[in-house]
């Protein structure tokens, strides 16, 4: 076995088991002595050390695939590749699932690792997590990084807790990082401020704004006043060009702001 403290031989170690006085079973077996034969058993230290080495040599001993996940096919990752709000594989981007890619095969390096040394989930991470700061364990930090990766770069090594809390991520179908969506609901004020806004007048923002502004505060006394600053932003932000210049411009106009296709026959 090559561990430290124990024999080379048969003969050693079964005489050092002897004098230490490990414990022991008994099986049947031929040429024993009364037909039975003693299997001992490791101590605690010893075998201790023989987990941790054979811990070392899994992870070491040949370099897996840096997404695994993202070998399998689409249909196979659709139950785990999902957000919370129903976005899945197919809708997702590059960078989602590269992520949510490496998430998994951090989960299932975890899952290995206990199966291959029966050592419990903590232990495991950990034991992960520790080879990922040794040179030998580059292959290892780099699927950690990428999977803890929230802007697309310079994500570190993530904590134990955080690998704890991909795991039920992925039990409630939610390992595959939610993308912001943009909030388009329109502010209570906005009808308001387009009434001034949309005349064929074409006031300017300012102009809109300081009537709308009088009206707002007769009809809302209690409301707050939004700033030019936030009006500009909602124009920008949450109409699109029909809809703003709608009544400010006529038909015709309007249609010169519309999308086109070009046909070729």
């Amino acid at each position: 076995m090559s561990l430290e403290g124990l024999p080379t031989t048969a003969r050693g170690i079964q005489q050092k088991a002897k004098r230490e006085g490990w414990s022991f079973t008994q099986i049947p077996a031929k040429g024993g002595r009364g037909g039975v034969k003693k299997i001992y058993a490791l101590p605690p230290d010893l075998l201790a050390q023989l987990r941790q080495r054979e811990t070392t040599r899994l992870l070491t001993q040949t370099q897996p695939e840096l997404l695994p996940a993202l070998a399998e096919t689409a249909t196979e990752l659709s139950g785990s590749l999902k957000t919370d709000d129903g976005d899945d594989l197919a809708r997702s981007t590059q960078a989602q699932r590269d992520q949510a890619g490496a998430r998994l095969g951090v989960l299932h390096k975890v899952e290995e690792l206990m199966a291959q040394t029966r050592v419990s989930k903590e232990t495991a991470i950990t034991t992960i997590l520790t080879m990922a700061r040794h040179p030998s364990g580059e292959y290892i930090a780099k699927m950690l990084r990428l999977a803890n990766d929230k802007r697309g770069g310079g994500a570190g090594i993530p904590s134990s807790r955080t690998i704890k809390r991909w795991f039920a991520q992925r039990d409630a179908n939610r390992i595959m990082a939610k993308v912001k969506q943009p909030d388009m609901r329109q502010p209570e004020w906005a009808a308001c401020f387009l009434w001034h806004y949309r005349q064929p007048q074409k006031p300017s923002v300012q102009a809109a704004y300081h009537r709308f502004a009088r009206d707002w505060q007769a009809q809302q006394p209690l409301a707050k006043l939004p700033s030019i600053h936030a009006v500009r932003r909602f124009l920008h932000d949450k109409l699109g060009n029909v809809c703003r210049e709608d009544g400010r411009k006529g038909k015709r106009e309007l249609k010169t702001l519309q999308g086109y296709t070009e046909r070729e026959f």
